[in-house]
């Protein structure tokens, strides 16, 4: 890109981390390939933080969104989320979408009960996406009390109109 006389800057390098993030998500993509990928990413942020861009929301949630795709749990909690705490920034809504999906992704209904859960309090109001997941969990775990409070606070919610 810096050949073609691009400068690169947030934008740029958040859309090459989301590049490698769909590229995790493609059915019957080698392991190599995935790590690959992930380490090609890495170096991304390495490359952003040796040119003083800062990183912002976007950027994080790729990383997320690219260690969800690869299904790499562990880095997630060890290396993903504690980069929002370290730049002082706060999850939003497609964090936690992320987070989400992921446990759902995992079969890890308490998960993603406990993430919904999550959300009030921090004056996140769930989307579409998010929804429909926590109702397919609610009803995969027959949890009728989950499902009907969420229906019900959905739609007494702004997002009858998504």
């Amino acid at each position: 890109m810096k050949n073609l006389g691009f400068e690169l800057n947030q934008q740029i390098y958040n859309g090459l981390i989301r590049t490698y993030a769909g590229a995790c998500g493609v059915p019957d993509v080698e392991s190599p390939h995935i790590e690959t990928y992930v380490k090609d990413a890495w170096n991304l942020l390495d490359q952003m933080k040796e040119k003083d861009l800062p990183v912002n929301i976007q950027i994080l949630n790729s990383l997320l969104l690219l260690h969800k795709n690869a299904l790499f749990t562990q880095e997630i909690h060890e290396k993903v989320l504690p980069l929002y705490e370290k730049y002082k920034i706060d999850p939003d809504i497609y964090t936690y979408q992320n987070l989400i999906m992921h446990y759902s992704d995992l079969n890890e209904t308490g998960l993603v009960f406990q993430n919904y859960d999550i959300l009030p309090e921090l004056d996140l109001k769930p989307n579409r996406v998010i929804m429909h997941t926590y109702l397919l969990e609610s009803m995969k775990s027959k949890d009728i009390d989950r499902l009907v409070d969420a229906i019900e606070n959905y739609q007494g919610s702004e997002h009858r109109s998504e």
